[in-house]
């Protein structure tokens, strides 16, 4: 276990700096996307936004996960390359009927779709969502070949481009169509790079049993995308009849603020994911992915309580004026934000069976309640009734992973000491919120997370450094 987290530091750190690149990137844009584009513009790419992140889900078709999966498992490099060049094969499937099927259904969609949404817009985003399979797919393999430095290129290297060409076509007045194209041209041109280099490493397989075992695998994982999207996305739309285009730019912008909460985890994330089903595989497995995942909870609650803390100085530095009420849902949304990045990390125990269903049933539990929540509340409680039932949602299915995972694989989480870390979290948040201004709260969430790192040395959770940086506590 020393030697995994020694070597995966390197790893992490290139992973950060090309989250950190990208999420500056996402700051810097803030301010270009609130002045050339009005409230009501804002919205409406919110909405497209979030059709995309339903789409992602079902084009994606759970593919980086089923990589991980089977690639994880393999004994021996060629069955590992067999497995990858499979999945490579079926991501190619999923792009072409994706293509086809999303242009001839663009119409309907842009029809279907609230707040005055454009056929052409529609037609962009669907062009650019078709590659996300073949985007997917090799960018997954990248990061278990553990090129991380190759990932930091097409990953950041994406988002600079892309911006770059969407402020470049905000200036020359395309306004909303001209942030599309920009994503359509770095879609299509990171996609091609990115096949021609796993395909020259793994080629491409279109064999019908490899086809069949990826293909329910990651089924099953795309059922249980979806109810993800519900959790969180879906009350977007819901929003955008119940309180306008104005105030969902509101409630947009405060999201897209805090979920960089979860930045804080993604480094760790995407060092740990692809290859923890095949440390929980080996002798002591159970116990280094219970000090990992506990490890991952405890960075997303601080990166929770950073984003409360600085939250407000970046709608007030960033956005006009008329953007200034987003700050009151930074707080509440960077919580969720943790919760969410908590759940992925300990879903282990019930990821680790291949051929259950238990996942799509779980996430399908939850969305329904959030479904619920948001028809009875948002009518009446606006956007703090999405909030509301949002988080009744997510703990609700942060509970029951817990509990189905435990039964499917036990594993010595220490939820005493998480519990407690949590609760100091949401206190620092909420005095954070509490105390206005732009500095005040900098200064109330900083002693927040004091506390929440002094007490994870104490208990635990947290690595000493006499122990080494990244070393679990068993």
């Amino acid at each position: 276990m020393k030697h995994l987290l020694r070597t995966g530091l390197g790893q992490a750190a290139v992973y950060a700096a090309a989250l950190v690149l990208t999420k500056l990137t996402a700051i810097v844009m803030l301010p270009v996307f609130t002045h050339y584009l009005t409230p009501e513009e804002y919205g409406r790419l919110d909405i497209l936004q979030t059709l995309a992140n339903l789409l992602s889900l079902v084009i994606g078709f759970g593919l980086a996960d089923t990589l991980f999966r089977f690639t994880g498992e393999a004994k021996t490099d060629t069955e590992r390359k067999e497995a990858a060049a499979g999945v490579l094969g079926l991501a190619l499937l999923t792009f072409v009927a994706s293509a086809v099927l999303l242009q001839l259904a663009a119409p309907w969609i842009a029809a279907y779709l609230p707040g005055g949404v454009t056929e052409t817009q529609t037609r962009l985003i669907l062009g650019s969502l078709s590659f996300t399979a073949l985007i997917l797919v090799p960018l997954s393999w990248i990061r278990q070949q553990d090129r991380a430095p190759l990932y930091f290129g097409g990953s950041a290297g994406r988002a600079v481009v892309q911006a770059v060409l969407a402020a470049l076509f905000l200036s020359l007045g395309f306004g909303i169509d001209g942030v599309l194209l920009a994503g359509f041209i770095c879609a299509s041109t990171l996609c091609a790079i990115l096949v021609v280099i796993q395909w020259r490493h793994t080629g491409c397989r279109l064999s019908l049993p490899l086809l069949t075992r990826h293909g329910r695998f990651g089924g099953t994982l795309l059922i249980a995308g979806l109810a993800t999207f519900v959790l969180d996305s879906f009350d977007r739309w819901i929003l955008a009849d119940a309180i306008g285009a104005h105030a969902l730019a509101m409630y947009a912008l405060a999201g897209k603020i805090a979920i960089m909460a979860a930045f804080a985890t993604q480094p760790f994330g995407l060092w740990w994911y692809p290859r923890r089903f095949n440390v929980l595989n080996r002798d002591n497995g159970n116990v280094t992915c219970a000090r990992m995942t506990e490890l991952g909870i405890c960075i997303a609650l601080l990166g929770a309580v950073g984003i409360a803390g600085i939250g407000p100085a970046t709608v007030t530095w960033l956005a006009p004026e008329a953007y200034a009420s987003a700050i009151q849902f930074i707080s509440a949304l960077a919580l969720l934000a943790a919760l969410n990045e908590s759940t992925s990390l300990i879903n282990t125990g019930v990821l680790s069976n291949e051929k259950s269903t238990l996942p799509a049933q779980i996430d399908w539990t939850a969305a329904a309640t959030a479904l619920a929540g948001y028809l009875w509340l948002i009518p009446e409680m606006g956007a703090w009734g999405a909030i509301a039932a949002t988080t009744v949602a997510l703990g609700l299915r942060f509970i029951l992973y817990v509990v189905f995972g435990q039964r499917r694989r036990r594993l010595p989480y220490r939820f005493g000491r998480l519990g407690g870390v949590a609760l100091i979290a949401g206190a620092a948040s909420y005095a954070a919120h509490m105390s206005g201004g732009v500095v005040l709260p900098f200064v109330v969430a900083s002693c927040g997370a004091v506390v929440i790192i002094g007490f994870g040395l104490v208990s635990g959770l947290l690595p000493t450094p006499s122990r080494g940086m990244l070393k679990a506590v068993a």
